[in-house]
C-alpha cells in the first residue's frame, strides 16, 4: 500500500491552518473527499488523533517564528508599538505555507511581506530600511563564499602595486536607504524612531574567516570600499576616482583591506606566474 496520500494529508494539516480549522470543526470527511484515497488509507487517517497532530503543527509554527525572530528581532522590537507582531507572523504563516525550510528564501519572502505591511498601514517609513537591513545581514552572512577571481592573492603578492586590481570578497550587497538606521544596531535596547530622512548607502559583507558573520560598512565613511563595490578597479584607477586620497594613503588602506580579508588583490595575468614562485614580488 502506498502511503503517499496519507503523508500528503499530514503535511497539509501541519502547514495549512485552514485545513486544521475545517478538520477540527467536524469537516474531516469533506476534507478527505476527492483525494483519491483507498479505503485503507482513509481508515489510517481517521484513526489519527487530530489533537496530537495539532500540537505538532503548533510546534512547527512556533519554530518557524523563532527562526524568523532570530533574524528580525530588532525589527520586531520597533514594530511592536504599532502592531501585534505575533498576529502579523500568523498572517504570514497562513499566506506562505511552503518553503519555510529554505532559510535564505524564507528571509527574503518575509522581508517582502513585512515591507508591504509597513507601506500599506502607513507605519513609520524608517521601518522599511530596518527590515531590509535585518534581512541582508543574515542572508549575506549565511550565503556561501564566492569564488576568488583568477590570479587573485598569489603568495608572492606581498606588496600592493598600482596595477593590481582590487575586488571585494563575495558575498556582499550594497543597500541604499532613505533613513540612517545603522545607529539602531548599536542600541538594540532603546526603541528610538528615526524620523528625519537622510540618504544613506551601506555595504553588507560576509566575514570570510568567521562562521555566519558579516560586517556592515557605512559608505559615507568608507568611500574607498564604496568605490570598489561600484566596480572593481586597479589601485591607480581608484586613485583617479578618489583624488582626496594621497597615493601613500591609498596604497596603505588597500593593503589594510587585504590584510583584513575584505578584498582580493588580483595581479595582471602577465605577472601571475612569477608571483607564484619564491621571491616573487
Amino acid at each position: 500500500m502506498s502511503l503517499r496520500e496519507v503523508q500528503s494529508f499530514l503535511a497539509e494539516y501541519v502547514r495549512d491552518s485552514d485545513v486544521r480549522r475545517r478538520c477540527d470543526g467536524g469537516e474531516l470527511t469533506a476534507v478527505l473527499d476527492g483525494r483519491g484515497l483507498t479505503t485503507e488509507e482513509r481508515g489510517l487517517i481517521e484513526q489519527i488523533e487530530l489533537a496530537d497532530l495539532t500540537k505538532v503543527a503548533e510546534t512547527v509554527r512556533r519554530e518557524r517564528f523563532d527562526r524568523l525572530s532570530s533574524v528580525f528581532a530588532l525589527l520586531f522590537d520597533h514594530l511592536a508599538p504599532h502592531c501585534d507582531v505575533p498576529a502579523l507572523y500568523r498572517r504570514f504563516d497562513d499566506e506562505h505555507r511552503h518553503g519555510w525550510w529554505q532559510r535564505r528564501a524564507e528571509i527574503r519572502r518575509f522581508e517582502a511581506f513585512v515591507v508591504d505591511f509597513i507601506v500599506d498601514h502607513r507605519l513609520p517609513p524608517y521601518l522599511v530600511d530596518l527590515c531590509r537591513l535585518c534581512s541582508a545581514i543574515t542572508t549575506i552572512a549565511e550565503s556561501p563564499k564566492g569564488q576568488a577571481p583568477p590570479h587573485a592573492d598569489p603568495p608572492g603578492a606581498v606588496t600592493v602595486r598600482g596595477n593590481y586590481r582590487v575586488v571585494l570578497r563575495q558575498p556582499y550587497e550594497v543597500l541604499s536607504f532613505r533613513y540612517d538606521v545603522l545607529p539602531l544596531l548599536d542600541a538594540p535596547d532603546t526603541i528610538t524612531q528615526v524620523t528625519t530622512p537622510g540618504a544613506r548607502r551601506v555595504l553588507v559583507q560576509r566575514i570570510w574567516d568567521m562562521h555566519k558573520r558579516c560586517q556592515v560598512f557605512d559608505l559615507a565613511e568608507e568611500p574607498l570600499i564604496g568605490s570598489i563595490g561600484e566596480e572593481p578597479a586597479s589601485v591607480l584607477e581608484l586613485a583617479g576616482r578618489l583624488p582626496a586620497y594621497t597615493y601613500e594613503t591609498l596604497f596603505s588602506e588597500v593593503a589594510e583591506l587585504h590584510r583584513e580579508g575584505i578584498v582580493h588583490l588580483v595581479v595582471p595575468p602577465e605577472l601571475a606566474g612569477e608571483l607564484t614562485r619564491p621571491g616573487g614580488r
